[in-house]
């Protein structure tokens, strides 16, 4: 993957030649997300420009094509869609380095690492290790990390994992940040996953050590509840602790590793069977988010913290099927 980053720095020296087009082929996956808005964002600001940036829709499978012609790295960013195993709205953002073909949440993580300012090749060892693929003299280890989560256990049970606590910290921190007037729950949930998944990477960034393994720690999800508190403008000192107890956290962090380690040893073959495969995993998803959102429900702190209201998002349209 360096190699491949410096080829592309490499790339933009002098010279005066055209920026090189790259077609862009690949799927969105957590499980497959259909009609999601991809686009290469050229200008690195997360917004979506509809005059400047390529973009396209996925597909039934969750497929994708794209056109890209720039002389500088970029991140591929897939906005909303459908998830095809639940039939639900897709309320989130998922990203991968430029250089990647599938966009999933292990390529987001690894992303969002990288621009909190760590190489790439750390980035890289990282989410490796939080996904359990820390050799790569193994087999199962060696694949890329952008690929189909599908075809790999490690990258299937990452996938979750990092898609669970997302879902988590947004559900926590949605009992205190609340909607402004114009701007409806749906739209909320959007706009508190992006910011749970740069602040949960700028923590899990923050905590390697060189030579320690990576992993996610309940303290993990308590500093990032302080992080999102403080991105919207909550006083941390009022709401951190009783927001995200240590029980509370606890309890998170156990029941994703129990469910996800779970995940990653099932029997289910994936591959042969696309409509088992998109049922199994339907069933999957709906039983581990419900069993997050009642754990958060029956630790609410509604009240006991000051609520915080919010503004509409700024692109929030380009998110809506």
């Amino acid at each position: 993957m360096g190699a491949i980053l410096v080829g592309m720095l490499a790339g933009c020296g002098g010279g005066g030649g055209s920026a090189p087009t790259v077609q862009m082929t690949g799927v969105v996956v957590d499980w497959y997300i259909q009609d999601a808005l991809i686009f290469a964002d050229l200008n690195d600001d997360g917004v979506y420009q509809p005059e400047t940036e390529p973009s396209t829709r996925s597909g039934s499978g969750g497929g994708y094509q794209l056109h890209v012609t720039s002389d500088r790295p970029y991140y591929l960013i897939s906005k909303g869609g459908i998830d095809t195993s639940t039939s639900q709205y897709y309320a989130a953002t998922l990203i991968a380095e430029g250089h990647y073909d599938n966009i999933t949440p292990v390529t987001t993580m690894d992303a969002l690492i990288v621009r909190k300012g760590t190489h790439p090749m750390v980035a890289d060892l990282i989410v490796r290790q939080l996904t359990g693929m820390d050799d790569p003299t193994e087999p199962d280890d060696s694949v890329p990390l952008d690929a189909n989560p599908a075809t790999n256990k490690h990258l299937l049970a990452g996938s979750r994992m990092f898609a669970m606590y997302n879902n988590a910290l947004t559900e926590v921190l949605s009992q205190v940040v609340k909607p402004s007037e114009g701007f409806t729950e749906a739209e909320l949930k959007i706009k508190l996953s992006r910011s749970a998944w740069e602040q949960l990477a700028r923590r899990v960034a923050e905590e390697y050590t060189p030579g320690v393994f990576a992993t996610i720690k309940p303290s993990t999800l308590q500093k990032t509840i302080q992080y999102l508190l403080a991105e919207y403008g909550v006083e941390t000192e009022v709401g951190v602790t009783v927001l995200m107890s240590d029980a509370l956290a606890e309890t998170i962090h156990g029941f994703v590793k129990s469910s996800t380690s779970e995940l990653s040893l099932s029997t289910h073959i994936f591959g042969d069977d696309d409509e088992g495969d998109r049922v199994y995993m339907g069933d999957v998803q709906d039983a581990q988010d419900q069993t997050i959102a009642l754990i958060i429900q029956n630790a609410s702190v509604t009240g006991l913290v000051p609520t915080i209201r919010i503004e509409g998002d700024d692109d929030k349209d380009e998110y809506e099927h």
